[in-house]
């Protein structure tokens, strides 16, 4: 059954692929058998062992006791599996096939007033006793997402929309006010996550569809819903993500909707001992399929992104998935399957899967979760859980808020059959060992590695060693393995526990024996090497290696993929960017970079006008498109004439909007330069930027930012009323360099009680409550006259303050100023330096800024420096200082 390889498992803790989505944990809902009627709701007109389609007769019936039911009506001890052991983060509903036929506005209101329907995709009747209001309320008691999908079988746009403002609508509307009255509060459902449709392609389906065609109908349905609620997200209806339906709807729809749903089933597990090797083959092996309709669905993702210029990342929702014989679940006995070991270890495997693919798999929903093919089967009064509920439980616990890391397995390969037979043949041989691994940061900093293994050999334990790159593994290793001598061994009614978790402690010896059948999950606590190597250092041995001609950085991305991904974290760490080209190009660069690479510390932005181009430069420009055209009108300075040669070979149509398109152009400035702000706010240190970010600064919080420089006021800020409730935006700032931007004086120091340097070049618009505040700091008294009230002390910490004025005054209030300060300047602690030009403006220009910029990540004084005749800002001299004049 097997080839033997050298056994080998590497951990790469530094090579990360995305942090794992709490959301793969997710679950699913369906008005099928006793999904919802015996195990969310007590048993109802049904019962166990019986379904809608074989109801139970009334001299069986049995109560489920009252003390088992919350005070809403719900099945407490089903609420406390989902809620409190698996902890599911969502939940899709009410289906499934189900939903195809399903009005809504049927499940609302009162109880006695709701239509019994027949129910078309499984068979039997529906009561509609749980509708919309009882699962929003189910949810919010589990603490659980809800995920409703829209009826695109039988359903009109119109009753979506209605549904949706049913849910979310918080103004005075029809269903809005409906809503209230049924639910006896005003506050929304606030259903977020929206699915537009389920297996439309499917010929089971009511309503099924061509993919065309449901492109078409499904691009119409999400403009419409964007315009009642633009803020939910919207899954799209995809086959298994390999198909052609997947690339027809993706072509289509990726521009309007937020995920790409996929659904697959594996199962046929070992039923028959003669038929042991072949079933178990298909059932433990089929997961690998999965994972080749990932691969295959992101290429499809991004080819539809490329071809629509689609920056948005659009992830997968994998929203039905699970282990499934549909010769034992069957719509008969209402899809209920008892599961041996070998589903639990295709349980296994699929979650390994939705691990190594955590860079596109946002969403994975196992169906179902109660009764109907599931990891828990109920009777009125009790519940077991299945075997497959087991790696439910210890991915959901154990790899749950962790980061996805490269692992690379060396095994022996499956040579048996599998299903669908392509795996093997496409694919590859699938390894008898599966693992996946994340690493976690505890809340005191300490870091584990979480590697899942599952021994997909049914007659081989694998004695494995096991090696974290970079890392030193403490002396002991947690152990929770799930196994048992019998592939076929399950649990059941009198035997609940037959197959377990167990859990034990043992001395880590750097390798590890995968018993067979089995499945084990190791947690190392670990101590990596990178973490004891300064960040300095680093930042010095990469910055070196590309101060040639590229040469050593390539060679050192190509001799180790691992320093490509050590270096990756670092590489953004001093970031310079001057014109709005460049701020558009490094907006986009870190809307595709993850969280964790974004680790800015030193950024400067440099004047915002748009670089000089000849237009010559362009080439022919009636070879350019409008895009082209529009890119170069609002990207680059040209003059009058250039201009207008650019809007003579423009199109009409795009003419007649001249204004917009301006002011569109302005606009996305704006954003791209609060967006690389916002992404930086939480690790920049150095800050160099000009006016227009005073805005977005003075209401974001910066908790590492030691030092800032503003040059230019910010126009927009002066009609604005800042609120100064929150005074901590700026908590460890501690020296402040504000040229031509004094007016905004008092509204940076309010919010950094750590200063201890201040420097302010040019005084245009420095105010009578910035002298004042500068003379409360220096402990010299305000001039009463000018100041009734004494200000507050916003400069407590104040070490040392430079004041550079103009040499020459346009009016009186200069003067006046200028008197201040020289009377303040009695104080040793304020400095007044003379500019080098004599102009209202200060002589400090973009090229002076850069260079101190560039000095203070060195670590020297920059502007800080003084001498009689200024700072000495020429770069020619700069090695000239003394390396140790900070």
């Amino acid at each position: 059954m097997s080839e033997n390889n050298t056994l080998a498992l590497d951990v790469f803790p530094t090579a990360t692929i995305a942090p794992v989505s709490s959301f793969i944990f997710s679950g699913f809902l369906e008005h099928l058998g006793r999904c919802i009627y015996g195990g969310i709701l007590p048993a109802g007109p049904t019962n166990f062992p019986y379904t809608p389609r074989n109801p139970c007769p009334k001299d069986q019936f049995v109560e489920t006791p009252k003390e088992l039911l919350t005070e809403e009506g719900f099945r407490k001890d089903v609420l406390e599996v989902l809620r409190d052991e698996l902890e599911t983060p969502m939940v899709r509903w009410p289906g499934g096939n189900y939903v195809s036929s399903y009005k809504w506005e049927d499940g609302i209101g009162p109880l006695e007033h709701r239509k019994k329907r027949p129910e078309l995709a499984w068979g039997g009747e529906e009561s509609n006793v749980f509708g919309t209001d009882e699962f929003i309320k189910w949810c919010r008691v589990a603490k659980i997402e809800p995920y409703i999908i829209l009826n695109m079988g039988t359903g009109t746009l119109e009753e979506a929309l209605h549904w949706i403002e049913y849910c979310n609508g918080t103004g005075d509307t029809y269903y809005a006010n409906l809503r209230r009255k049924n639910t006896g509060k005003d506050e929304p459902h606030n259903v977020r996550y929206w699915g537009l449709g389920n297996e439309v392609w499917g010929e089971w389906q009511v309503g099924q569809q061509t993919a065309s065609a449901y492109a078409t109908k499904a691009r119409q349905w999400a403009h419409a819903i964007r315009l009642i609620d633009p803020t939910v997200i919207l899954i799209g209806c995809g086959e298994t993500g390999l198909n052609h339906w997947d690339g027809v709807v993706l072509d289509a729809l990726v521009d309007k909707v937020d995920l790409h749903s996929i659904h697959l089933y594996t199962g046929f597990g070992p039923r028959d001992r003669s038929q042991i090797e072949k079933e178990y083959g298909r059932s433990v092996y089929g997961p690998d399929a999965a994972e080749y309709s990932i691969e295959i669905c992101k290429g499809q993702i991004n080819k539809a992104r490329v071809a629509k210029s689609v920056n948005k990342p659009i992830k997968i929702a994998f929203d039905e998935y699970g282990v499934w014989d549909e010769t034992v679940g069957t719509p008969e006995n209402g899809l209920e399957q008892f599961y041996t070991l070998a589903d639990a270890l295709a349980m296994a495997s699929w979650l390994n899967v939705f691990v190594r693919q955590a860079d596109i798999v946002e969403i994975a929903c196992v169906a179902q979760s109660v009764n109907v093919i599931s990891p828990l089967i109920t009777s009125p009064n009790d519940l077991f859980r299945q075997t497959i509920y087991w790696p439910l439980w210890l991915f959901s616990k154990y790899m749950r808020g962790g980061t996805s890391v490269r692992v690379a397995l060396s095994s022996p390969v499956f040579m048996g059959e599998t299903l669908p037979t392509w795996i093997s043949t496409v694919k590859g041989r699938p390894t008898e060992l599966d693992a996946s691994a994340v690493v976690h940061t505890s809340n005191s900093g300490k870091k584990s590695v979480r590697i899942a293994v599952v021994n997909r050999s049914e007659r081989n334990s694998y004695e494995t060693p096991v090696r974290v790159a970079f890392s030193n593994v403490v002396k002991e290793v947690e152990v929770h393995e799930l196994w048992h001598p019998r592939i076929e061994a399950r649990n059941g009614w009198g035997n609940e526990n037959e197959v377990s978790v167990t859990t034990k402690r043992a001395p880590w010896k750097g390798k590890w024996t995968f018993r067979m059948n089995s499945l084990t999950l190791l947690v190392l606590d670990i101590e990596q090497y990178m973490d004891n190597v300064p960040v300095e250092l680093w930042m010095r041995i990469f910055s070196l290696a590309c101060t040639d001609d590229g040469s050593t950085g390539r060679s050192l991305s190509l001799v180790s993929r691992l320093v490509r991904d050590i270096s990756r974290s670092y590489c953004l760490q001093s970031i310079a960017l001057s014109g709005r080209e460049q701020l558009h190009t490094f907006a986009e660069i870190l809307r595709r970079t993850s969280p964790e690479h974004r680790r800015i510390r030193h950024l400067f932005i440099a004047d915002s006008r748009p670089p000089r181009k000849m237009l010559a430069a362009f080439g022919n420009l009636s070879a350019l498109g409008n895009e082209e055209l529009i890119r170069v009108l609002t990207l680059y300075s040209l003059s009058f004439e250039e201009e207008q040669a650019i809007w003579r070979w423009l199109s009409p149509e795009v003419k007649s909007e001249r204004a917009e398109i301006l002011d569109r152009s302005r606009k996305a400035f704006v954003h791209d330069l609060e967006y690389i702000l916002q992404s930086v706010a939480p690790t920049v240190r150095t800050l160099t930027t000009h006016g227009p970010s005073c805005s977005y600064l003075l209401k974001s919080k910066f908790p590492e930012l030691e030092e800032l420089t503003i040059l230019g006021f910010d126009v927009d800020l002066q009609r604005q009323t800042l609120l100064t409730t929150d005074l901590t935006q700026f908590p460890f700032l501690k020296r402040l360099h504000l040229v031509n931007n004094s007016e905004h004086f008092i509204e940076f120091v309010q919010r950094a009680p750590q200063i201890t340097h201040l420097r302010i070049t040019g005084l245009f618009h420095l105010g009578q409550d910035a002298l004042d505040a500068l003379s409360i700091a220096l402990h010299i008294p305000p001039d009463q006259a000018a100041a009734p009230i004494t200000p507050p002390n916003y400069l407590p910490q104040i070490k040392r303050i430079i004041i550079e004025p103009p040499t020459s005054f346009v009016n009186s209030s200069h003067f006046r100023r200028m008197k201040s300060l020289r009377r303040l300047a009695q104080n040793k602690k304020l400095t007044l330096i003379r500019p080098d030009i004599e102009t209202t403006l200060a002589s400090y220009t973009w090229s002076d800024a850069k260079c101190d910029w560039l000095w203070r990540i060195e670590g020297r004084k920059g502007c800080w420096r003084l001498d009689r005749l200024g700072v000495d800002r020429n770069p020619s001299t700069a090695n000239r200082r003394s390396p140790h004049d900070s």
